[in-house]
């Protein structure tokens, strides 16, 4: 690709990142000056107390693939100091995928939490999982840092020819088959369990609640078993693959498609509930003034619904 393709595709890329990063700011806004609430809203919803981790690390994520963007377009026709920018864009895009997978391990961490409630107890070892997070990311990132300055540092030729690189791209493969097969287990049994509910007992008011909760399971599934096979590719083929097939389905494609399918739903989830607290608040308003079951006629038909 020339230089004026590359310029074309990483304006593209970029913007979308950007557009992705002002939805999340917008969501960040909303919950911090209280506007909406977070919690209810199903099983595939985050509740507030897991929101905070989720938005903070999606939003640097989404930063640091703006600023990864931005290094690559502004330096990747530069020859002087090249491997410097090489290594600059490594560390960045590093930096990016771990983020990525803090995000969506606080997703994962939650449907286990609802699998183990539907299953077990309602307690149990639900306390340890807070462990078992942080736990399971200071590895990652651990792993990361390792790699990173083996990469970064002890090979004086270029980072991708070096055989730390090719490390990498397998532990970045291993870590996304994981997190595929975690989400395929905990949310076809999320899926099972509210399929057998009866309808008054469903986690939300829809009768397809199952079928959403599929839907999201079978998107995160695709999304990180994609980035699992383009990493090993990658590597298996010597990075004889063209560079922007390899990072539309490796990064762009997958990143954006579940980070938008996780804001949607997290919004979606503090609309249904902004509606819930109005209809309450109406009524203890009706309460206070004495109202009867006869003002149920003048209910707005949204919040008739959310009664029923």
């Amino acid at each position: 690709m020339d230089t004026t393709g590359k310029n074309i595709y990483g304006s593209v890329v970029m913007a979308l990142y950007a557009v992705a990063e002002v939805v999340c700011v917008v969501s960040i806004v909303k919950v911090c000056r209280g506007k909406r609430s977070m919690e209810g809203g199903g099983a595939q919803y985050l509740p507030r107390s897991k929101v905070s981790v989720f938005y903070v690390s999606l939003c640097a994520f989404l930063l640091s693939r703006i600023l990864w963007c931005a290094i690559y377009m502004l330096f990747c026709n530069v020859e002087e100091q090249q491997d410097y920018f090489d290594d600059l864009t490594f560390v960045v895009e590093r930096i990016g995928s771990s983020l990525f997978f803090t995000s969506y391990t606080v997703v994962l961490f939650f449907w286990a939490e609802m699998t183990h409630k539907s299953y077990v107890s309602a307690t149990g070892f639900l306390p340890t999982l807070k462990w078992a997070f942080i736990a399971l990311n200071a590895l990652l990132y651990t792993c990361v840092l390792i790699i990173t300055l083996l990469c970064v540092f002890m090979e004086d030729s270029d980072v991708s020819d070096s055989i730390y690189y090719s490390i990498n791209l397998y532990f970045e493969s291993f870590v996304c088959i994981s997190v595929s097969v975690a989400f395929t287990v905990y949310g076809l049994r999320l899926v099972s369990a509210d399929k057998k509910k009866l309808p008054h007992e469903r986690v939300t008011s829809s009768t397809s609640s199952w079928k959403k909760l599929l839907f999201c399971t079978l998107t995160f599934t695709t999304c990180f078993a994609l980035r699992s096979i383009m990493f090993f590719c990658w590597s298996i083929f010597d990075q004889g693959m063209r560079l922007v097939i390899f990072a539309t389905f490796a990064f762009v494609l997958p990143e954006l498609v579940s980070s938008m399918l996780q804001l949607f739903l997290a919004n979606a989830s503090m609309k249904a509930e902004e509606q819930l607290v109005s209809y309450v608040n109406w009524l203890y308003t009706v309460s206070d003034l004495g109202g009867s079951h006869g003002n149920y006629e003048k209910v707005p038909i949204a919040k008739r619904t959310i009664n029923n």
